[in-house]
């Protein structure tokens, strides 16, 4: 059994969704986080097929968006942005979007530090973070586009963890016209049927999530998990009319997607591995993989380009 403080560490990181940014994340990654080396250790080990690889390259682009999205919406939930269009101001340093743009300068200190990395990884790493939030205060207008796009996502992932069977042919395709489908009537008949029981919603959905990113294994296979919130939060994000929802639920989306490209590519998935490990720094290690993600990421496409790590 964990000490009490590790589990609230390790719901914290969870729960928030393990490759989102928030104002507080580069601070905790400070203090309990493992050192560069050890996660860009761990991250090359189980990332080199080139294939998995830009697969979690659309999958950093997917978190950045929807971690940004949730981002805006807080903003917007706190009163910054409320009936505004975005203005120049608001991707400077000294503009709006209060919320999101700490959450930004905070994620990209750790990001520009990160010793022993490249210059240029450092370098994209931050001009990713800083691209996704200079866009995202439009994304609320556009969620139940972005939603349709994610099905996609969603009928890989199906078939992959649900069916059991390997990714394409005519299955897939079925898959993915059955989920735009629902998302269709979903809207045309439901959107905003639960807005008025919005505060239950979100109330059962806080209390899913945090029995799941309590359990002493947060990504124990053949059980239910935080990650499955992915598949049907979009569908209570319409229900109660809360674009917030639905870029929540988008990160662990995108976490899942990663599963997906490491099953097709044969690599196990890092932070599966952490959990499964019985290491005292097993918390460390997964809050600086997930705080270090674009680095790792761009830093093992380097070394697959380059052949040299730093």
């Amino acid at each position: 059994m964990a000490p009490i403080y590790s589990r609230i560490l390790q719901a914290v990181f969870y729960g928030g969704a393990p490759f989102f940014t928030y104002p507080w994340k580069p601070i905790l990654n400070y203090v309990i986080g493992s050192d560069y080396t050890t996660a860009y250790t761990h991250f090359r080990r189980d990332h080199k097929i080139p294939a998995n690889l830009a697969a979690h390259t659309l999958c950093l682009c997917w978190q950045l968006c929807a971690n940004f999205g949730l981002l805006a919406s807080i903003d917007s939930a706190l009163g910054t942005d409320a009936g505004r269009k975005q203005t120049p101001s608001d991707t400077t340093f000294t503009g709006s979007r209060m919320f999101s743009k700490v959450s930004a300068i905070a994620w990209m200190l750790p990001i520009l530090t990160a010793t022993p990395c490249p210059l240029p990884v450092k370098a994209l790493s931050a001009a990713a973070v800083w691209g996704a939030f200079s866009i995202a205060q439009n994304f609320e207008q556009y969620w139940l586009e972005i939603a349709a796009l994610q099905g996609v996502i969603e009928a890989l992932a199906i078939q992959t963890y649900i069916i059991r069977e390997p990714i394409g042919g005519a299955r897939l395709v079925a898959v993915a016209i059955a989920r735009q489908a629902i998302q269709y009537l979903v809207i045309k008949y439901g959107k905003g049927i639960l807005e008025k029981k919005k505060t239950a919603v979100n109330i059962a959905v806080a209390a899913f999530v945090l029995a799941m990113v309590t359990k002493e294994n947060v990504i124990a296979k053949e059980s239910l998990t935080v990650f499955h919130l992915g598949f049907v939060g979009w569908i209570f994000a319409v229900l109660t009319n809360q674009p917030w929802l639905f870029f929540y639920a988008g990160g662990f989306v995108a976490s899942v997607a990663q599963g997906v490209s490491h099953i097709a590519a044969g690599e196990m998935p890092t932070l599966v591995q952490m959990q499964q490990n019985d290491s005292s720094d097993t918390l460390g290690q997964e809050w600086a993989h997930g705080t270090f993600f674009p680095n790792l990421l761009l830093n093992s496409i380097y070394e697959s380009i380059t052949g040299a790590a730093h």
